[in-house]
């Protein structure tokens, strides 16, 4: 399942009015994946966030 679906789902049960948060961790544009230090820094952020998955920032948000 994309983000976009789960995003989609949630605006279809969501009540007039109310609202949801949420956040992304994405990466910038300075991220470099043949950078080691880069990658192990996002790999310990994504464990100690519980994250499945590293979303670009340009691919976040063509999410919402």
């Amino acid at each position: 399942m994309q983000l976009e679906d789960v995003y989609g789902q949630i605006f279809k049960v969501l009540k007039p009015g109310a609202s949801f948060v949420t956040y992304e961790w994405v990466a910038t544009p300075k991220y470099d994946p043949k950078n080691p230090e880069h990658v192990r820094i996002m790999d310990e952020i994504n464990y100690g966030n519980g994250l499945p998955v590293r979303s670009s920032r340009r691919g976040a948000r063509g999410q919402v």
